[in-house]
């Protein structure tokens, strides 16, 4: 009991490390769960919520199969689960239990346990910066979603979504995007619309006089205790 212990806290400990050496700028809340970290890369500023997993299945992807952006924050209990690549931009923002399902157990035979199949891995999904999730949120498949989107509470992304869209459902559709001389959410489909600026532009009005700024780390933390 003692060996087994002590090997958890060296384990531990370990685990620690690597995660400063790799991850210098970055929060974990606890129980935080990462897998491929050779294959993860986040940003500066960014944090993790409380039992989050950090999934790369396959150790012979790309380097950087996981790539989430600077200045991000994932709410507890995120699933991000890479087949090919995940990339989440620049400020984006989850809401508790969100999930990024881009790799699932090959099920072409029945008579293999699904266990033993291994996982797929031609599943590409893009989220661009400054995009907000709702609790529950889903994206599946290969998806792309544009720079400026707002994905509702229990939403199931599962088709591509063009920038500064407001989605709702499952599956997901369009109902609003941002008018930017209106200045407004207005309802989709409509022919009076005007186009907001692109994804680098958007980047760089979201990084004007925000070179850092503090993170709400009490609500990625977990814990018995209430924020006064």
């Amino acid at each position: 009991m003692l060996v087994s212990r002590f090997k958890m806290w060296v384990d531990a400990l370990v685990a620690i490390r690597r995660r400063l050496f790799a991850f210098p700028s970055v929060y974990f809340g606890p129980a935080v769960k990462l897998i491929g970290v050779s294959r993860i890369r986040i940003g500066r500023n960014s944090a993790i919520g409380a039992r989050s997993w950090l999934n790369v299945n396959e150790r012979g992807l790309a380097k950087d199969a996981l790539v989430i952006g600077e200045n991000c924050f994932l709410g507890q209990d995120t699933f991000l689960t890479v087949g090919r690549s995940i990339r989440i931009g620049d400020f984006c923002l989850t809401a508790r239990g969100c999930a990024f399902l881009g790799s699932a157990h090959v099920y072409t035979d029945p008579t293999v346990p699904y266990l033993l199949t291994g996982t797929t891995e031609d599943i590409d999904i893009v989220v661009g910066p400054n995009c907000f999730f709702g609790y529950g949120a889903t994206v599946l498949g290969n998806v792309r979603i544009g720079h400026g989107c707002v994905i509702g509470a229990g939403a199931e992304v599962r088709q591509d979504a063009p920038p500064y869209s407001l989605l709702v459902g499952r599956p997901a559709q369009v109902v609003k995007r941002f008018d930017f001389v209106r200045k407004e959410w207005v309802r989709w489909p409509t022919l009076d619309y005007v186009e907001g600026p692109a994804e680098e532009e958007l980047i760089r009005l979201l990084r004007k006089d925000r070179h850092w700024f503090a993170l709400p780390l009490a609500a990625a933390a977990g814990g018995r205790f209430d924020i006064p």
